[in-house]
């Protein structure tokens, strides 16, 4: 019944999102759900115990990576957009997104390997497996780097806000789903961490429906700036190689 619930509300995010003109605000997004709608009534037909559904299962699988990490990019290019007038940002927005991607790539492949990088089936396996994880904590990380660490807060266009909280919470429910997967014993631990993640997604894709608006693509007018902001917007960069020096020392 979960199951069925989440993917009507998939069907009814990506008609809502049509009527409500948002597909070339959100293409990855919009792909996302349709790919992991039209892949899940297409396996099902499938027997399960036969090749091909292992590589149905398989293409499946691949492309729902490659939308995630496109879907992070996405959000990401979105919630910059509001960051462009400040001055070398552009430079630094991709210098950031590829530190921390790197950075927390290669903790939860140290710390949490389970599989080895000299294969690539297998490497392609800890993708799946963690690309969750590695997503959620940068997003979130990115996050506090702009707004708390740097102090950077223009007006945001409150669609943007509200699709990078609700993304990184779909994100973090799937990663602790992958996560339990492996602890919880076979049988009733697993259905239980089945239905979890099946509510976790259902209340994303329901509160995507609600609050994803029209509207919300218009940016709010600009607030008068103090000197204090002026002030310290001039001094971002130069606060970051401080922290850069200290951290090599």
């Amino acid at each position: 019944m979960l199951w069925v619930l989440c993917l009507s509300a998939q069907a009814l995010l990506i008609g809502s999102i049509f009527q409500r003109k948002l597909l070339r605000s959100y293409p990855f997004f919009v792909a996302y759900l349709a790919v992991d709608l039209g892949c899940s009534l297409a396996i099902i037909q499938i027997p399960y115990h036969t090749l091909a559904y292992a590589a149905g299962f398989r293409i499946y699988r691949t492309l729902l990576a490659v939308l995630q990490l496109g879907m992070a990019c996405e959000v990401f290019q979105r919630l910059c957009w509001h960051f462009r007038e400040f001055r070398g940002f552009g430079r630094f927005r991709l210098i950031m997104a590829a530190a921390l991607l790197a950075l927390t790539g290669v903790f939860f492949l140290a710390v949490l390997p389970g599989v080895p990088a000299h294969y690539p089936h297998l490497m392609v396996l800890w993708i799946e497996r963690w690309e969750t994880a590695v997503l959620t904590i940068t997003l979130v990380l990115s996050w506090w780097l702009l707004t708390h660490f740097l102090g950077l807060r223009p007006q945001m266009r409150s669609n943007v806000v509200l699709h990078w909280r609700i993304l990184t919470m779909f994100y973090a429910i799937g990663a602790m789903s992958d996560a339990l997967a492996l602890t919880a014993q076979q049988g009733t631990g697993v259905r239980v961490v089945n239905v979890g993640m099946l509510v976790g997604s259902l209340s994303c894709f329901a509160a995507w429906l609600i609050y994803l608006r029209r509207g919300g693509e218009e940016t709010p007018p600009e607030l008068p700036v103090s000197p204090e902001t002026l002030a310290y917007s001039r001094a971002w960069r130069r606060r970051i190689l401080e922290y850069v020096q200290q951290a090599g020392r």
